[in-house]
């Protein structure tokens, strides 16, 4: 009795008793999930400079300066502009 051709094939490693594969992911990071929006939506907000915004008269008062600044001002003015060399 010889077994030569009724020999059952050994089940190859790696093959059969593997569990499935999982399933491969993109490169790169993955996207955020999107989630179902709650509410309305909410509208969207204009970009740039709002309108009427350089049509703004002159101011009427100015500044008024406490006299403690004008005297600095005056003391270090002549500095302004010297270099130092």
């Amino acid at each position: 009795m010889s077994n030569s051709g009724t020999k059952e094939p050994s089940p190859q490693p790696g093959t059969a008793q593997s569990p499935p594969e999982p399933q491969r992911r993109g490169r790169g990071r993955p996207r955020k999930q999107q989630q179902e929006p709650v509410g309305p939506p909410t509208p969207k907000r204009p970009r740039g400079r709002p309108k009427g915004s350089k049509n703004k008269g002159p101011r009427a008062a100015l500044k008024v300066q406490h006299p403690d600044h004008l005297e600095y001002l005056k003391l270090w003015s002549h500095c302004r502009f010297q270099s130092h060399s």
